[in-house]
């Protein structure tokens, strides 16, 4: 898969995310493609078309939560939101203005 005429700034703050996981480009990229194409899209679900099922949904999500498994550590780079308040200011604000 190539994707092309990708936006610098897109490029740069998938690196980052990638980074923060712990996890290369190409690593995260699959992560989140696995993860959006286990969904529906809304013109799939608007022709009726079934989600993943929970046998498949089960496999991957035990999978990803194996802690030898690579994947595991997409989880934990969301602890963030957990151990960081809403109200913390950064660069962009705080979250919870947004809420």
């Amino acid at each position: 898969m190539n994707i092309k005429d990708l936006d610098d700034d897109v490029a740069r703050r998938l690196e980052e995310q990638a980074a923060a996981a712990g996890l290369s480009v190409q690593q995260h990229l699959r992560n989140e493609l696995t993860r959006i194409a286990s969904r529906c899209s809304p013109a799939e679900f608007a022709q009726g078309r079934e989600p993943m099922g929970r046998a498949e949904f089960l496999a991957i999500r035990q999978r990803l939560r194996d802690p030898g498994h690579r994947a595991a550590v997409i989880d934990r780079s969301y602890q963030v939101f957990d151990d960081v308040p809403l109200d913390t200011e950064d660069e962009w604000g705080n979250l919870a203005e947004f809420l």
